[in-house]
């Protein structure tokens, strides 16, 4: 067997691999819920990661709609969403669906409950609007230095001892 033709089908496969994976963790988050609209014609899903979020740390967000009676995704023009802690705004947008659910990151800066409110516009001009309840927890580790930064004064570090040696050995010479 041609060593070329089989990496190029194994980039091929696990390209595939990567992309179906992306796709199936993108809608089934870890914590989360289904709540069905008042009328009983949608399922608003909301989902989020970690299961456990934390203060300070990225959180995944998902927002779908589903017709309660055949599970298909309904189509969305926009969610508008907002998010806020007690009286203050956080963020407020529209967001543009892909695949009829928006799927964002957000960084939740102090532990609380939040209101996360959605407001779905469909293609056929309705909206439907649906608030949910997140918990954000006090992060478990707050001194924790980012290992980005520990890298970047390691960085630092390292530099310095390099001019220090090259001082060093031009003095010497």
């Amino acid at each position: 067997m041609n060593i070329r033709k089989f990496t190029i089908g194994i980039v091929a496969v696990s390209a595939i691999g990567i992309l179906l994976g992306i796709q199936v963790a993108a809608a089934h988050l870890v914590g989360g819920q289904d709540i069905a609209t008042d009328d009983g014609t949608y399922i608003i899903d909301f989902g989020y990661d970690p299961a456990t979020p934390e203060a300070g740390g990225q959180t995944s967000l998902a927002l779908g709609i589903t017709e309660r009676i055949t599970s298909e995704p309904v189509p969305l023009t926009s969610i508008w969403t907002r998010i806020t802690l007690e009286e203050e705004v956080l963020f407020a947008g529209h967001l543009a669906p892909q695949n009829n659910q928006a799927l964002f990151t957000y960084v939740f800066p102090h532990d609380g409950d939040y209101d996360i409110t959605a407001r779905f516009a469909t293609q056929g001009g309705e909206e439907t609007t649906q608030n949910f309840r997140l918990n954000i927890e006090a992060p478990t580790n707050p001194n924790r230095v980012p290992r980005a930064s520990l890298l970047i004064v390691a960085g630092f570090i390292l530099v310095a001892f390099i001019a220090i040696a090259r001082k060093i050995t031009a003095a010497q010479r």
